[in-house]
């Protein structure tokens, strides 16, 4: 084999190893988790619109959980308000030694987690502690901090679960309860804050 090829075959596995090791999921000791339930509180904000959509708040919402996917979008009238899904966990959904044990991922929206095999604990056990998030950015600003993170980070979100209208009928609605499932269980959030933070420094509100 020339030495060309020898190169060329370097470069190749360099442009698809690379991307692939930086976005690995970020991973931490058992036992580390997010101990704060998330908090739902009476709407503070009042109607608003962003382009054509009118956007009603439900409820004030901030979140403290470890994000176990994630899912991109780039088409469809979800996607001009939404670009980014988290499928999230706290407490014992947040451990890494009950996350080693699950397989999640996101497709087409829904979020799904199923047993890897036998299993130390129920997976019904951690149902009411995983939600699969569809997010709208306030600014390009959260927009960005939105897109950086990696799954396995701890994260911060505060916003408003809201319910969503436009002109010709379309609408989507969050969900405000964590205990249901299937088609409109998720939280459908407007974000005005993203962030990362370290769960072993974890305290108590705010």
């Amino acid at each position: 084999m020339s030495r060309g090829l020898w190169v060329l075959i370097g470069i190749i596995c360099l442009c698809v190893g690379v991307p692939k090791w930086l976005n690995r999921p970020i991973r931490y000791a058992p036992g580390v988790r997010s101990r704060l339930a998330p908090l739902q509180t009476p709407a503070t904000k009042e109607p608003f619109k962003m382009g054509d959509f009118t956007i009603t708040p439900l409820a004030d919402y901030d979140i403290r959980a470890r994000v176990l996917d994630t899912q991109r979008y780039g088409y469809g009238t979800e996607a001009e308000l939404s670009p980014i899904d988290f499928c999230v966990g706290w407490s014992s959904a947040s451990d890494q030694a009950n996350v080693d044990q699950m397989n999640i991922s996101i497709s087409d929206r829904f979020a799904t987690f199923m047993p890897k095999g036998e299993m130390t604990f129920d997976i019904s056990d951690v149902a009411d502690l995983i939600a699969n998030m569809h997010l709208i950015p306030e600014t390009d600003m959260v927009k960005g901090d939105l897109l950086r993170v990696k799954v396995g980070q701890f994260v911060r979100l505060r916003g408003w679960l809201v319910e969503i209208h436009r002109p010709d009928g379309w609408h989507w609605k969050s969900s405000l309860t964590r205990e249901d499932s299937g088609n409109g269980a998720c939280e459908v959030m407007v974000v005005w804050s993203c962030d990362v933070f370290d769960p072993n420094s974890e305290g108590s509100r705010p």
